[in-house]
């Protein structure tokens, strides 16, 4: 028999065959409760990727359950228990896929990551048993806001589970990679009705996690987190401090926890308190020279404090960590960063700082770069034109004036403050001028400018 008729013979054995490789089913699984606002975004989001959509309700009195459903939600309904962790381990307990994406409501996968997560998928190795992925905060007017690592990619039948009721941690036992998978996150974008029940609930189940753990320094760092993102700073600081004061007797503790740094020289510099609030960016870089977000507030209390060569060598570190971080999300670890979307604030100080020290054209360099910033907000570039009437030439200030107008020169908005601001320096005999830089082709909004005038 030749070899062909051999192969031939063989292919049709029936214990010869080519086993074919499954695709991996994925579990999408959630937990809500009265999510009818946001909830059929989101699963617009992950519709199509996942075999099985577990959804568990604690108590729904809206749409939601009707709405999940129609996106072929399994749907379990469990009351409230006051624990966050207890309900995530129900929804993932229900799951039969081999891997789990878990996904809050107000949270929507980025459409670029559809295909990265297929891939992951079907390409993981044996011993990689999760994935954390990048999660975007976004505040109420769009801008980008925290941004760091966590997982939320995960085999099935590998022990994961949650602890903690609120802040919830996911446990997995095994190797978890970094990727550049993206959850974009809107939970802030609620009415302010909705934030204040969202957070006096939070404080509430945290207090009490606080008093029966007072040597754990968890829930002290998400009271923190939670009155700082309020402006309640003297609370900030006090559950700020009480959390190093924990982390400070421990041996070790998980890196998430040098974000504390943050909220803490916030409040520092809100209450005034500036001398503590240096040190304390002196004591988080000791900790680690490369966080960020300490040479971001050191940067900001020098140009406060009018230390601009100061300003100019900090802002730049500042400025080469933020561009290491923000070009490999890797590099994030599971880290909190607040300050990374913040480049245009510190090039702005840059330019100040350089017009200050007689350094013209370096300094419009920076004005030019942050005016370039895509996160640029009217709020910070009408800051900075107000500070180069203070430190710069007339004309010098009025070419930073132009600059800006014509960055922004699409919003009525923007020229209506640049006109109060430009009042405040007596300069309101730029306007005519801003209004002859509008083209033919934006001529719709030329009238209207005109008449604000």
């Amino acid at each position: 028999m030749s070899g062909k008729q051999q192969k031939s013979q063989l292919q049709k054995h029936p214990a010869i065959k080519k086993v074919k490789k499954t695709k991996p089913r994925l579990s999408v699984c959630m937990i809500v409760k009265d999510e009818a606002a946001m909830l059929r975004d989101c699963l617009a989001s992950v519709q199509g990727l996942y075999d099985e959509l577990i959804v568990v309700d604690t108590g729904s009195s809206d749409q939601t359950v009707e709405i999940a459903r129609e996106f072929g939600a399994q749907v379990h309904l469990h009351p409230w228990e006051n624990n966050f962790s207890l309900h995530r381990n129900q929804s993932i307990g229900y799951a039969t896929g081999d891997w789990i994406l878990q996904i809050d409501a107000d949270e929507r996968l980025d459409a670029s990551s559809r295909d990265l997560l297929q891939k992951i998928l079907n390409e993981t190795p044996d011993n990689v048993h999760g994935y954390c992925v990048v999660i975007q905060d976004f505040k109420r007017d769009g801008k980008q806001s925290v941004r760091f690592n966590y997982p939320r990619l995960f085999r099935n039948g590998v022990g994961v589970k949650y602890e903690a009721a609120v802040h919830n941690q996911v446990v997995i036992a095994g190797k978890v990679d970094y990727s550049e998978i993206r959850i974009n996150h809107f939970g802030y974008d609620l009415d302010p009705a909705a934030m204040l029940k969202k957070f006096r609930r939070s404080v509430r189940l945290l207090r009490k996690d606080a008093r029966e753990n007072p040597d754990d320094p968890r829930a002290f760092y998400y009271l923190a987190n939670a009155y700082s993102q309020y402006h309640k700073f003297e609370k900030a600081v006090y559950y700020a401090q009480k959390t190093l004061d924990i982390l400070r007797t421990m041996p070790s503790a998980p890196p998430y926890y040098l974000s504390i740094y943050h909220g803490l020289i916030g409040g520092l510099i809100a209450l005034e308190r500036l001398q503590e609030a240096r040190e304390t960016c002196e004591e988080a870089i000791q900790v680690r020279d490369d966080y960020v977000d300490a040479h971001y507030h050191l940067a900001r209390l020098n140009y406060m404090q009018k230390e601009f060569a100061r300003t100019i060598e900090t802002g730049q570190k500042y400025l080469e960590l933020a561009e290491f971080y923000n070009s490999d999300a890797a590099r994030l670890e599971v880290i909190n960063y607040y300050t990374l979307d913040r480049v245009y604030r510190v090039k702005f100080w840059m330019g100040i700082s350089q017009f200050a020290q007689g350094n013209v054209e370096l300094g419009m360099e920076f004005i030019d770069s942050g005016l370039a910033e895509k996160e640029t907000d009217h709020t910070n570039v009408l800051e900075m034109v107000h500070n180069a009437f203070a430190v710069a030439a007339p004309e010098t200030a009025r070419q930073v004036v132009l600059k800006s107008f014509r960055r922004n020169k699409f919003s009525a908005k923007f020229f209506y403050f640049l006109i109060q601001e430009l009042a405040s320096v007596d300069m309101l005999i730029l306007l005519p001028s801003l209004v002859e830089d509008i083209t033919e082709n934006d001529a719709l909004y030329k009238d209207e400018f005109a008449a604000i005038i």
